[in-house]
């Protein structure tokens, strides 16, 4: 599943004492979804000051599951998150669920990586993101539908995207 990630910088495995700000260049910074339920302002404090770097979060059955539904929302990541990236090693998402991250004030890209079994997509996906400029919407090879609000209302994202 890996082989294809494009990455921002090194790989960097979060762990609860990694010192952050010794980040100096942008990395991306890979952790579970129950560690960034856990660690959330550690993050936000750290991206407050390095809004480049970019967090990997690896779905399982925890926080943001609720069955084969992705419920994500965007008082779940940390404040001041440009980049984020969502891989699914196990499987588990077929569907992301209404209002996935709507309203995020700096997301400015997304990678699904690894969530090729999500068929549908609900209404307002990554809707009022403001700044919001980049989706690889190849990594969703099965997707059989798309609610209304796609990318609604995203002021920054280039029309010649969604045509890919």
């Amino acid at each position: 599943m890996f082989q294809h990630v494009q990455l921002d910088g090194p790989l960097v495995r979060f762990i609860p004492d990694l010192q952050l700000q010794d980040l100096t260049t942008t990395h991306t910074v890979m952790l579970s979804a129950t560690e960034l339920w856990a660690h959330k302002n550690v993050l936000s404090a750290h991206l407050a000051h390095n809004p480049e770097h970019r967090i990997h979060v690896v779905l399982g059955d925890g926080p943001f599951m609720d069955g084969d539904r992705l419920t994500m929302k965007k008082d779940n990541l940390p404040a001041g998150l440009q980049h984020l990236t969502l891989s699914d090693p196990q499987h588990l998402v077929q569907k992301i669920n209404h209002s996935f991250l709507c309203e995020h004030e700096n997301l400015t890209t997304f990678d699904p990586l690894g969530l090729d079994l999500v068929r549908v997509i609900e209404t307002s996906f990554l809707c009022k993101c403001c700044h919001f400029t980049k989706v690889n919407m190849e990594r969703f090879i099965y997707l059989q539908k798309i609610n209304i609000f796609f990318l609604g209302f995203c002021e920054d994202f280039p029309l010649e995207e969604i045509k890919k």
